[in-house]
């Protein structure tokens, strides 16, 4: 379960379904990063830089950032249930003794992350890895099976068709697939400027607020409200992705204003 959720985006009333184009597992956290970056403050935007010393371009920091889990850091394996957190059918909200006892979800090891990330007496080295896990599982958590049913492992148990092939539901939200070709295709950084461009004021404003908690407890609604309503056949239709595609669009957008609002707080 390490890789961002379908990126795709709806321009003008055209909808075109296509052959694989993008590796948009990697491509959904860059877009986050870079929504992220484009709404930080000047002094995070130091703090940030001077944690990740990034070696190619100041404008790609976060956006590499956020990729780093699903690589190098996937090589950990125990850090395999940071990524996600599960429900049972019956619960609709967060409780930690409850659904993390742990402590070894999504929710948990971004409140820690976060503290790392900021502690200046811890190496540096510590707090990029911090700060790496924090860009990447803001945008975790915003991907609605990513806080899905226990009993399907966030939909990594049901399989659908989808243009003929076989396909775990978690799979086909996750971006793995990658079965969305946009109508104005490009870079991962143009991507995100035409998403956050779309945000509204108020939106954004709306945006900036929560807990981890509560972001899950939004991805565990839009999961049993959109992903989870599949048709009776089990074949993936047009009409099922038509409904899919706003809510992905705004849960890119919402993740990366979120990620700048923390960032932006913790790093006053």
């Amino acid at each position: 379960m390490h890789r961002f959720f379908l990126l795709c985006a709806v321009l003008g009333s055209n909808l075109i379904l296509a052959h694989p184009v993008y590796p948009w597992g990697d491509t959904g956290h860059e877009v986050v990063g870079h929504i992220a970056q484009r709404n930080l403050t000047d002094k995070a935007l130091e703090q940030v830089k001077a944690i990740l010393r990034p070696k190619s371009s100041v404008d790609e920091a976060l956006a590499r950032a956020g990729i780093w889990p699903d690589h190098e850091g996937k090589k950990i394996k125990d850090m395999n249930s940071l990524h996600y957190v599960n429900f049972t059918a019956e619960e609709s909200y967060y409780i930690r003794a409850r659904n993390c006892p742990r402590r070894n979800c999504i929710v948990e090891a971004i409140r820690w992350y976060r503290r790392v990330m900021v502690d200046e007496e811890a190496p540096l080295n510590l707090r990029r890895i911090a700060l790496r896990f924090v860009a990447h599982l803001v945008a975790d958590i915003h991907m609605p099976l990513h806080a899905g049913h226990r009993k399907d492992r966030g939909g990594s148990d049901i399989y659908v068709n989808y243009g003929g092939a076989r396909v775990s539901l978690h799979r086909l939200w996750d971006a793995k697939t990658k079965i969305i070709e946009l109508k104005e295709q490009g870079s991962a950084a143009k991507i995100a400027v035409r998403l956050d461009e779309g945000v509204t004021p108020g939106e954004r404003q709306a945006w900036k607020s929560g807990t981890a908690a509560q972001w899950a407890e939004e991805s565990l609604k839009l999961a049993r409200t959109y992903a989870y309503r599949l048709p009776e056949t089990g074949i993936i239709t047009d009409e099922y992705l038509r409904r899919a595609l706003p809510v992905m669009r705004r849960r890119l957008a919402q993740g990366g204003i979120r990620l700048a609002w923390i960032l932006n707080e913790d790093f006053k």
